[in-house]
């Protein structure tokens, strides 16, 4: 994450003699700046000040140094990122200033505590996810040209207790936590499912150092590009034949917002989603039967599904979860510019918008050797 030293902390370090507490922080975040975990940065004169500052070791004069080499390199990187952590001065009020890019204050004191110069924590619901979010945000830094740079401590938290580890993460708020959650929603309007409804009564949005995402579309799998799911999946099988069902969803424009929605693992049936989309105008479900020979006709023209609960429209069927674990292990392992060359338009716009609030989380700087 991006750690911004502030103007203030020039008139706030006591004229160039701080208290032991300062002098404690200080060292610890040059410490943070040399292990690489986040990236450290600010104006050149906070630098220089910092520089000059009494009771500073020599290494972490150097550290800092290398901090002022780095300003220019480090510049614009605020634009590219939706959150900075703001160190303010001593003693100050923690806030969160809401905007583009949101400048999280917090006090110079509270990097006394080594714990938060570490690693960003990502907290998710499956290790393996985490392989995936980390590409995400690395397809994103990669589109943007700017440095990939990420390092992350994963923790999986599982879908049902994941919300009381978040809530422990804030209680002691001395880690920078990332939480990323699946919506289970099956339509844009559908209610959030369990895991994410746990996590949102928990997340408490002032908790200055930990930040929730709840998918918008129904699950991870949703953001898996249909080339590594056909892929994974063996030709001439019910499984392939999903994948292809996907695909169609993905090409059509009007039908590429139930592709977020559906359930790619286990299938989805026209009476899972058609609350969410029963408007008569609603031009997704009336062209899903010229899509699809499994829906019928008098079920979506207009959509008058009547029995969601025995519904036989078959949207998709299921891919599996071992054929989806796969295509995520595949995405995982995949160079950049091989995932650029086969996502398609709505999914490069998802991961990049996704991605921009990963990279600002999890991205790091290069460690500095001695």
């Amino acid at each position: 994450m991006v750690i911004q030293l502030s103007r203030e902390l020039i008139e706030s370090i006591n004229n160039n003699h701080p208290n032991q507490d300062e002098i404690d922080a200080l060292e610890y975040i040059a410490l943070c700046r040399k292990e690489g975990s986040q990236v450290i940065t600010g104006n050149r004169q906070v630098i220089k000040h910092i520089i000059s500052t009494s009771g500073l070791t020599n290494r972490a004069k150097s550290i800092y140094k290398r901090i002022y080499e780095d300003v220019t390199k480090n510049r614009h990187i605020n634009k590219y990122v939706s959150h900075v952590i703001n160190v303010i001065r001593p003693y100050g009020e923690s806030e969160k200033r809401r905007g583009e890019t949101t400048y999280i204050d917090v006090p110079l004191n509270r990097f006394r505590n080594p714990s938060l110069i570490q690693n960003t924590v990502l907290l998710v619901e499956n290790v393996d996810d985490a392989k995936v979010y980390n590409k995400i945000a690395k397809y994103y830094a990669y589109s943007e040209n700017v440095s990939t740079n990420i390092e992350y401590s994963v923790i999986q938290g599982g879908g049902g207790n994941i919300h009381d580890q978040l809530e422990q993460f804030q209680r002691r708020n001395d880690r920078i936590v990332m939480c990323l959650v699946d919506s289970d929603k099956k339509h844009p309007s559908d209610e959030l499912g369990q895991t994410a409804q746990n996590a949102l009564s928990t997340y408490d949005e002032e908790c200055s150092l930990c930040h929730l995402v709840i998918l918008k579309e129904h699950e991870l799998e949703n953001l898996i590009p249909v080339y590594f799911l056909r892929r994974s999946t063996n030709s001439n099988t019910q499984e392939r034949s999903a994948v292809e069902n996907i695909d169609s969803l993905s090409k059509v424009e009007d039908l590429s917002k139930i592709r977020k929605f559906i359930d790619i693992k286990n299938g989805t049936k026209l009476g899972e989603i058609v609350d969410g989309f029963r408007d008569v105008d609603n031009v997704e479900l009336r062209y899903l039967s010229q899509a699809f020979s499994s829906i019928h006709y008098d079920c979506v023209h207009p959509p008058n599904c009547q029995s969601p609960e025995q519904c036989r429209c078959t949207i998709n069927h299921p891919v599996g979860a071992n054929n989806t674990a796969n295509a995520i292990q595949s995405v995982s392992q995949s160079p950049l510019g091989h995932i650029d060359e086969h996502i398609n338009q709505s999914l490069s716009i998802a991961w990049k918008s996704l991605g921009r609030t990963i990279y600002s989380w999890l991205c790091s700087s290069m460690p500095v050797r001695s």
